[in-house]
């Protein structure tokens, strides 16, 4: 049993929360040691977890997770102490009424058998409470990891009531217990609003999330299997069975591809643009292609064995002021270094701007027309536009672009956080 005690420390953070819990069942049955002695341990171990190692292992300065209790407070003194800093957020997110939703919905199946000794649920007051007090109601979801330690105590604690009533030849309670879950459940679900035949944990806000498949074996169409890749770490979950990946930002080795998620949201920017920079500042490395999937968008590279030319992206071209001012309408933009001309001469628009003049940052481009907003790196992210000279013109297709929202169209453009701090050294 102490075997197994140790190894679920090793499962998540949050166990210490379940095995928390436990120490005030131990409290309540006046096993003082064991339970104060538990608890201690268990606090320092999730402040151990939290402080230190998710923060040393995920290269960042603060608890990763602290983002599904923002409402409460910044750290985890902040969400303890919230029923006092913050008492009406607080107060209004734990009596939510889908937190009684949830709550009703976790112990139906059980309810009859859970009543015997309700004192075996105080395991779950702090899951719970971990649970109920965060900023969405989608982790509220047995299909989620969040709701698997409640239903784990949920069942051993029906089972033990189970037992305890068979030990006492309390079969008529037993049975009864029984038929009322089997009978009687679904009907409670029924009447509550949801029928069993779609079950009361809806697969809808998973099942509308949008498919990334194409994106990603369209990435993968341009790296052989079995090829060493450095990813992006969410991009990177897609490349561990079929290539030797490994963590963005190690050193390049000649062959290797590297895949970079533009606005990877588990490192910092200036991390990022750091690596962006040193390929951009590596002559063995060329361009490969690029994607955009909605709020993602993904630059690949491969490092070769010898020194490249500047490789000729078709979306980039030299065309001086004079050539320019001809081509379609004009486009405002709010950057004195950018001007912008739409270009509907050829079958479909496009959108041509141009760099008039150096800039020592890269750039997000937000072009918006109409009720829609498109935002793009310059040059798909392949080139810096620290790189490009002066009289680069980046083309973009905009095929959704409707007569009626072209009087509309309007860009703005943003200096990439972070892609300042390096472009001390260049020499241009």
């Amino acid at each position: 049993m102490l075997l197994f005690f140790l190894l679920t420390l090793l499962v998540q953070e949050t166990v210490t929360v379940l095995w928390f819990g436990y120490a005030l069942l131990l409290i309540a049955q006046k096993r003082w040691k064991s339970g104060l002695i538990l608890a201690a341990g268990m606090v320092l171990l999730f402040l151990l977890f939290s402080k230190f190692v998710i923060p040393a292992a995920a290269e960042t300065t603060a608890y990763t997770q602290m983002f599904h209790y923002h409402q409460l407070g910044d750290s985890i003194g902040e969400v303890l102490l919230s029923p006092f800093l913050r008492p009406r957020v607080f107060w209004s997110t734990l009596f939510a009424l889908n937190n009684f939703d949830f709550l009703l919905c976790l112990t139906l199946p059980f309810f009859f058998l859970l009543l015997t000794r309700p004192l075996l649920l105080l395991p779950t007051l702090p899951l719970l409470a971990g649970v109920c007090l965060q900023s969405t109601r989608d982790v509220q979801n047995v299909v989620l990891q969040y709701g698997v330690d409640l239903n784990i105590i949920l069942i051993l604690a029906a089972m033990c009531n189970c037992a305890r009533l068979f030990k006492m030849n309390s079969r008529r309670h037993l049975c009864g217990a029984l038929a009322a879950a089997l009978f009687c459940v679904p009907a409670l679900y029924f009447f509550t609003g949801k029928a069993p035949k779609y079950g009361k944990y809806s697969f809808e806000p998973i099942a509308q999330l949008p498919e990334a498949g194409k994106v990603v074996n369209f990435l993968k169409s341009h790296m052989p299997p079995g090829s060493p890749v450095q990813a992006s770490a969410r991009i990177r979950s897609q490349l561990v069975f079929d290539y030797r990946s490994r963590k963005l930002g190690s050193p390049f080795v000649p062959g290797e591809y590297l895949l970079v998620d533009l606005f990877d949201g588990c490192m910092s920017r200036r991390e990022l643009e750091k690596i962006r920079f040193r390929i951009a500042s590596d002559p063995r490395i060329r361009p490969v292609t690029f994607a955009h999937w909605y709020n993602h968008h993904y630059a690949l590279f491969k490092v070769e064995t010898e020194v490249q030319k500047p490789a000729e992206l078709p979306f980039l071209r030299q065309m001086p002021p004079e050539e320019f001012g001809m081509r379609g309408l004009p486009v405002p933009v709010d950057s004195p270094a950018f001007s912008a001309r739409l270009d509907t001469a050829r079958q479909g628009k496009f959108l041509r701007i141009r760099l008039d003049s150096p800039i020592g940052h890269d750039v997000d481009l937000h072009i918006y027309h109409g009720n829609s907003h498109q935002e793009i790196t310059f040059a798909h992210g392949l080139r810096p536009a620290y790189r490009c000279p002066a009289g680069t013109v980046f083309l973009i297709p905009l095929p959704q672009l409707h007569d009626a929202d072209v009087p509309t169209l309007r860009i703005e453009a943003f200096p990439r956080e972070g892609s300042e701090q390096n472009t001390s050294s260049i020499s241009q």
